[in-house]
Protein backbone atom coordinates (compact mmCIF):
# COMPACT_ATOMS: atom_id res chain seq x y z
CA UNK A 1 0.00 0.00 0.00
CA UNK A 2 1.22 2.96 -1.00
CA UNK A 3 1.91 5.77 1.94
CA UNK A 4 0.67 9.42 1.09
CA UNK A 5 2.19 12.71 1.10
CA UNK A 6 -0.54 14.95 1.55
CA UNK A 7 -3.85 14.90 3.39
CA UNK A 8 -5.84 15.09 -0.01
CA UNK A 9 -3.77 12.12 -1.48
CA UNK A 10 -4.58 10.15 1.63
CA UNK A 11 -8.47 11.02 1.21
CA UNK A 12 -8.27 10.11 -2.51
CA UNK A 13 -6.77 6.58 -1.84
CA UNK A 14 -8.93 6.28 1.24
CA UNK A 15 -12.17 7.02 -0.85
CA UNK A 16 -11.01 4.64 -3.24
CA UNK A 17 -10.44 1.78 -0.78
CA UNK A 18 -13.66 2.18 1.14
CA UNK A 19 -15.79 2.61 -2.55
CA UNK A 20 -18.46 4.98 -3.34
CA UNK A 21 -20.67 4.24 -0.61
CA UNK A 22 -18.17 5.77 2.23
CA UNK A 23 -17.77 9.16 2.80
CA UNK A 24 -13.99 10.59 3.61
CA UNK A 25 -13.96 14.20 4.80
CA UNK A 26 -11.80 16.23 2.63
CA UNK A 27 -11.19 19.40 3.79
CA UNK A 28 -10.71 19.30 7.43
CA UNK A 29 -11.13 22.39 9.55
CA UNK A 30 -7.34 22.73 10.00
CA UNK A 31 -4.87 22.12 7.07
CA UNK A 32 -1.89 19.70 7.85
CA UNK A 33 0.11 22.70 5.66
CA UNK A 34 -0.67 25.25 7.72
CA UNK A 35 0.14 23.72 10.88
CA UNK A 36 3.75 22.43 9.06
CA UNK A 37 4.02 26.13 8.30
CA UNK A 38 2.95 26.79 12.31
CA UNK A 39 5.75 24.33 13.08
CA UNK A 40 8.09 25.83 10.73
CA UNK A 41 7.84 29.37 11.58
CA UNK A 42 8.37 28.72 15.38
CA UNK A 43 11.45 26.79 14.28
CA UNK A 44 13.06 29.54 12.55
CA UNK A 45 12.42 31.96 15.98
CA UNK A 46 13.58 29.76 18.14
CA UNK A 47 16.88 29.30 15.68
CA UNK A 48 16.69 32.84 16.14
CA UNK A 49 16.57 33.47 19.59
CA UNK A 50 19.32 30.59 20.15
CA UNK A 51 21.48 33.34 17.97
CA UNK A 52 20.27 36.34 20.15
CA UNK A 53 21.01 34.20 23.38
CA UNK A 54 24.34 33.50 22.31
CA UNK A 55 25.07 37.16 21.19
CA UNK A 56 24.49 38.26 24.23
CA UNK A 57 25.70 35.64 26.16
CA UNK A 58 29.29 37.05 24.54
CA UNK A 59 28.19 40.25 25.21
CA UNK A 60 27.78 39.05 29.02
CA UNK A 61 31.56 37.81 29.00
CA UNK A 62 33.15 40.26 27.93
CA UNK A 63 31.02 42.90 30.03
CA UNK A 64 32.30 40.70 33.12
CA UNK A 65 35.78 40.51 31.73
CA UNK A 66 35.52 44.50 31.25
CA UNK A 67 34.40 44.84 34.76
CA UNK A 68 37.10 42.62 36.50
CA UNK A 69 40.01 44.37 34.58
CA UNK A 70 38.42 47.69 35.07
CA UNK A 71 38.33 47.09 38.60
CA UNK A 72 41.76 45.47 39.04
CA UNK A 73 42.87 48.61 37.88
CA UNK A 74 40.96 50.25 39.81
CA UNK A 75 42.72 48.57 43.25
CA UNK A 76 45.71 49.18 41.96
CA UNK A 77 45.47 52.65 41.93
CA UNK A 78 43.86 52.53 45.52
CA UNK A 79 46.37 50.06 46.88
CA UNK A 80 49.37 52.84 45.74
CA UNK A 81 47.58 55.90 46.94
CA UNK A 82 48.59 58.19 49.11
CA UNK A 83 45.62 60.75 49.64
CA UNK A 84 47.10 63.46 49.90
CA UNK A 85 48.90 62.58 53.10
CA UNK A 86 52.85 62.25 53.57
CA UNK A 87 53.58 58.37 53.83
CA UNK A 88 56.94 59.46 55.96
CA UNK A 89 54.93 60.46 58.93
CA UNK A 90 54.25 57.30 61.13
CA UNK A 91 50.58 58.83 61.52
CA UNK A 92 49.86 59.50 57.75
CA UNK A 93 51.43 56.10 56.91
CA UNK A 94 49.39 53.86 59.40
CA UNK A 95 46.24 55.72 57.95
CA UNK A 96 47.29 55.12 54.58
CA UNK A 97 47.80 51.48 55.42
CA UNK A 98 44.26 51.18 56.74
CA UNK A 99 42.61 52.59 53.76
CA UNK A 100 44.24 50.18 51.67
CA UNK A 101 43.65 47.58 54.04
CA UNK A 102 39.80 48.59 53.86
CA UNK A 103 39.90 49.18 49.78
CA UNK A 104 41.42 46.04 49.81
CA UNK A 105 38.58 44.38 51.25
CA UNK A 106 36.39 46.25 49.10
CA UNK A 107 38.06 44.92 45.66
CA UNK A 108 38.68 40.85 47.07
CA UNK A 109 35.14 41.05 47.43
CA UNK A 110 34.49 42.56 43.98
CA UNK A 111 36.52 40.14 42.37
CA UNK A 112 34.98 37.05 44.29
CA UNK A 113 31.71 38.46 42.73
CA UNK A 114 33.15 38.30 39.37
CA UNK A 115 34.66 35.04 39.69
CA UNK A 116 30.64 34.02 40.41
CA UNK A 117 29.40 35.97 37.65
CA UNK A 118 31.89 33.82 35.67
CA UNK A 119 31.03 30.29 36.64
CA UNK A 120 27.58 31.91 35.76
CA UNK A 121 28.61 32.53 32.71
CA UNK A 122 30.22 29.19 31.75
CA UNK A 123 26.79 27.23 33.01
CA UNK A 124 25.18 29.48 30.69
CA UNK A 125 27.55 28.35 28.06
CA UNK A 126 27.20 24.68 28.80
CA UNK A 127 23.43 25.26 28.48
CA UNK A 128 23.58 26.75 24.94
CA UNK A 129 25.95 24.32 23.69
CA UNK A 130 22.98 22.00 24.92
CA UNK A 131 20.91 23.49 22.33
CA UNK A 132 22.63 23.55 19.54
CA UNK A 133 22.42 19.58 19.81
CA UNK A 134 19.03 20.20 18.62
CA UNK A 135 19.68 22.64 15.67
CA UNK A 136 18.65 19.33 13.44
CA UNK A 137 15.66 18.30 14.63
CA UNK A 138 14.46 22.16 15.88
Amino acid sequence: MAVAKSLDEAVTLAQKVLGKGAFVRSVPKIKPEKLEDDVEKARQKFAKARTVMGTEAKKLKDAIFDSMAGMRTNALLYSTAEFGLDKKSKGDADKIDKAHKIFKGFFDLDENGSKLALKEYQELQDHLQQLEKYKACL
